[in-house]
């Protein structure tokens, strides 16, 4: 996934984005670094992002600009959660078979922040409307 530059050093590797445009009002980035994968999701003020769950993917979630609503299912149980979540605030762990979707309730971008052990985007997620 990621492009890896060589530092003249020789003691710094340096890990480009891959950049994904592919639906309005949001831009993701990611990249992995050994067995992780860091993504950057950037949402326009009244978007909202998500609805979906994946049926094997850990992800940590963390807002690093801006406030969003994040709205969680599980989708066995249908056990529902709300949370506005702030620019350092909290670190949210989002485990399989748990929808979720995001919106910014603010007037600016919302920055959020994601680790997870396999890539946001792939084979095991699945559409699952939360809003």
């Amino acid at each position: 996934m990621a492009k890896r530059e060589k530092n003249l050093e020789r003691f710094i590797e340096i890990f480009a984005f891959t950049e994904d445009t592919s639906k309005q009002g949001r831009v993701l980035e990611s990249v992995k670094v050994g067995d992780v994968y860091m993504s950057r999701l950037r949402i326009a003020p009244g978007v909202t992002t998500g609805n979906y769950y994946y049926s094997d993917t850990n992800v940590l979630m963390s807002v690093e600009c801006g406030a969003v609503m994040m709205y969680c299912e599980n989708v066995e149980t249908k056990e529902r959660i709300e949370m506005k979540v702030k620019p350092g605030e909290k670190l949210i762990e989002i485990g399989p078979k748990v929808a979720r979707a995001t919106k910014n309730i603010g007037k600016k971008d919302a920055i959020l922040i994601f680790f997870s052990d396999k890539p946001l985007r792939s084979s095991t997620s699945f559409s699952y409307v939360v809003i």
